[in-house]
């Protein structure tokens, strides 16, 4: 597993996780998914616990747009490459 904090949003990467490439966010404790974009496809929330505040959501996916390559490149050290 790899891990970052950013702007108080952790960022999750699991090495025995699933495709398509993404990364899981920890909200106020709560999580939701968060998939990498492509080529072809722009990047996108993915399943969230309910309880997360739709305000609080849209933060961490803005969070997650201005990190992406970082967090793309963490992805890649635990996974290989992420593409779509």
């Amino acid at each position: 597993m790899a891990a970052k904090t950013i702007q108080g949003i952790r960022f999750n990467i699991y090495s025995n996780d699933h495709d398509p490439p993404h990364v899981d966010a920890e909200v106020d404790g709560m999580k939701m998914k968060m998939f990498f974009g492509s080529e072809t496809e722009p990047p996108e929330i993915g399943p969230m616990n309910p309880r997360i505040k739709r305000n609080d959501a849209n933060r961490a996916f803005r969070i997650f747009l201005d990190n992406e390559e970082t967090l793309k490149a963490l992805y890649e050290k635990v996974h290989g490459k992420a593409g779509k």
